[in-house]
């Protein structure tokens, strides 16, 4: 079974955040108005409070328990290449119950052929 990780993009701090952490909150954030997560339509939230009422939500993805031909971590969102095709770049999806890259099964590829290269928040879509 892999270990339940997840993180959120700071589009305003432009950093990626990686929770539940037991690191600070960035500078000037209270660290009891960082990181809440919440359950909403089904979906969890992960959200900074802005003051007056106002909560500033964060894109969350999840970790795939994969690491690539480095051994980095491979998380939803990432930015994939496999090593034969090197120009081709696709964003690791989270559909159906799994994971996957363009319409193969993430889990398909052996670890030895998958370079995660960046990801859709910090390099662009």
């Amino acid at each position: 079974m892999r270990p339940l990780k997840l993180r959120a993009w700071d589009e305003k701090r432009q950093t990626m955040i990686y929770g539940p952490t037991g690191k600070m909150p960035p500078k000037g954030v209270r660290q009891r108005d960082w990181f809440v997560g919440s359950v909403s339509n089904g979906d969890l939230e992960v959200s900074e409070y802005e003051g007056k009422g106002y909560w500033r939500p964060f894109p969350l993805t999840f970790f795939t328990g994969l690491l690539d031909r480095h051994g980095k971590e491979i998380w939803e969102g990432d930015k994939v290449i496999h090593t034969s095709f090197p120009n081709l770049a696709e964003p690791v999806v989270f559909h159906s119950g799994a994971f996957w890259v363009k319409q193969i099964l993430l889990s398909t590829y052996h670890s030895s052929v998958v370079e995660v290269i960046g990801d859709i928040f910090e390099g662009g879509e």
